[in-house]
């Protein structure tokens, strides 16, 4: 399934990283026409005022751990390309969630995937999202929130106490 252009307008992209904490981007975020948000965001009464509330979209990796919320998501977003035979194979993933959503899943094109990881060759799922949309000339960078862009002192998401990034840039 392909991706509509239009789907990545007007898009904020928010992602796990507590970079977010104490600057207000709440209202500025959920000012947005769609916002994506990725695997196990958090919405709360804490969260709100830095993070927003709004949620249109959703990016997953659909990992073991992550868990579906039961939203109903305009379009559910995989940037692994999880229905060709090689990644599909290689990537263990949560099948049985990818089957119930499979009416609103789109996943990222096989080609920008392969030229990704010749860069990247373990990208988060967050990094192979904002590949996916630059690819589409639809990344604006005043939409992307929540990216420490492995920063070591934000290596955990806003919604822990703290923890290890697993994430290698």
């Amino acid at each position: 399934m392909v991706a509509e252009m239009n789907l990545f307008e007007n898009m904020a992209i928010v992602g796990n990283s507590p970079c977010e904490i104490g600057l207000g981007n709440g209202v500025k975020i959920d000012s947005h026409l769609n916002v994506a948000r990725f695997n196990n965001y958090v919405i709360s009464e804490r969260t709100i005022k830095d993070y927003g509330s709004k949620v249109t979209h959703w990016v997953t990796s659909f990992f073991p751990d992550v868990k579906f919320n039961g939203n109903d998501y305009g379009n559910v977003f995989c940037p692994f390309p999880l229905f060709h035979s090689v990644y599909g194979d290689r990537y263990k993933r949560n099948s049985e969630l990818v089957s119930y959503l499979d009416g609103k899943l789109v996943f990222i094109p096989t080609e920008y995937y392969e030229d990704l990881i010749k860069v990247v060759p373990s990208p988060s799922t967050g990094i192979a999202f904002l590949y996916w949309v630059w690819r589409e000339r639809q990344l604006n960078k005043q939409s992307v929130y929540g990216f420490s862009f492995f920063d070591k002192s934000l290596a955990h998401h806003y919604f822990e106490s703290g923890g290890v990034s697993l994430h290698n840039g």
